[in-house]
């Protein structure tokens, strides 16, 4: 009996010893891995990588492309909450009317985006920003306020005349939808088109478009949410005998990003978050959505698309990010008698 319990003592004594080798072994395989973390989130603090929802309000001033540009924003912020864990971008859709609601009643998001229309009453609450790319000058320039960078442009579209060949435009109608914020009448005169436009200023891009498919007139001046449209409409036999002109020298169809001044972790991430929109990954994203980059990236190989790409990386003239309502709407005004105003011919 004495020689079992000296047994078992000695096997006690063995398998402890064993037990505190083989800790010591492999403990560092073990630990390790969590006091890095426990680093990397010290580090984080240190850098303030910020943790949580960042809010960004898009404003819908004019109709995108393929697809909305609120999807391509749910795909880009994916991306970014990939590479920022534990960060997550919300973002909610709204009216330029329902900016306006909310701003009002003191609320403001993290980031913002949006187009010429909406006034500058918030750019005092905006930081700088840079971009990650080479974004043309002349779009560059168009986010900025007093010296200040403090809108990206990241989304670019443009106008476009569809008609039938060989269409003499000062003998045929052409329907422009003027409501909303942005200016189709500018980028005409810009262009010295001499048109015969639709008797009706209140009609939106879509009724435009609407009309245009129904025969009230002959051309179409609209944007490249139209060169979609009938595009898609012609690779169905639905409708044909039309082509397209592209229209230089003038744009007010681009979207910006601004971040807003909040706390210091939040405002960083939302910083990289806006300058984000602008990297070589996020701009090649547009040619899925039917929109057009910023910068010099090309997106499209096959006409109509590249022959409108080719055309908008010209030196357009762009109006200012911070531009409000009151003063597009005087614009328009002023350029309405340089136009004939008629129903359509028949």
């Amino acid at each position: 009996m004495k020689k079992i319990k000296v047994f078992f003592d000695w096997f006690l004594r063995a398998n402890t010893s064993i037990l505190v080798v083989l800790f010591l072994i492999f403990a560092p395989f073990t630990v390790m891995p969590s006091l890095l973390a426990e680093e990397a989130n010290v580090n984080k603090s240190q850098t303030f990588e910020y943790q949580g929802i960042l809010e960004l309000w898009h404003i819908e001033t004019f109709e995108g492309g393929s697809q909305s540009r609120a999807h391509f924003l749910e795909w880009q912020a994916r991306k970014f909450e990939n590479i920022h864990k534990g960060t997550y971008v919300s973002i909610l859709t709204m009216s330029p009317e329902q900016f306006k609601i909310n701003f009002d009643a003191g609320k403001t998001p993290n980031i913002i985006s949006f187009g010429t229309g909406i006034g500058s009453n918030f750019a005092h609450n905006l930081i700088s920003l840079q971009s990650q790319n080479a974004i043309k000058t002349n779009l560059l320039l168009a986010g900025s306020i007093s010296g200040q960078q403090v809108a990206l442009p990241y989304i670019l579209g443009g106008y476009v005349l569809a008609k039938k060949p060989k269409t003499n435009l000062q003998d045929t109608v052409t329907g422009i939808g003027l409501k909303g914020l942005s200016n189709p009448l500018e980028c005409a005169s810009k262009n010295n088109l001499k048109l015969k436009i639709f008797d009706e200023k209140q009609l939106d891009s879509y009724s435009t478009y609407d009309k245009f498919l129904k025969g009230y007139f002959d051309n179409l001046l609209g944007t490249q949410r139209d060169l979609f449209r009938i595009q898609n409409r012609q690779q169905k036999g639905l409708l044909t005998d039309f082509e397209f002109e592209f229209l230089p020298n003038y744009t007010d169809l681009v979207q910006f990003v601004s971040a807003f001044q909040t706390q210091k972790a939040e405002t960083e991430m939302s910083k990289q978050f806006a300058e984000f929109l602008t990297s070589d990954e996020a701009q090649n994203d547009l040619a899925k959505i039917g929109m057009f980059s910023v910068t010099q990236t090309k997106l499209y190989d096959d006409e109509p698309y590249a022959k409108m790409e080719e055309v908008l990386s010209q030196n357009l003239q762009v109006q200012n990010a911070f531009l409000d309502a009151t003063y597009i709407d005087s614009q328009k005004e002023s350029l309405y008698a340089k136009f004939d105003w008629q129903k359509k011919i028949s």
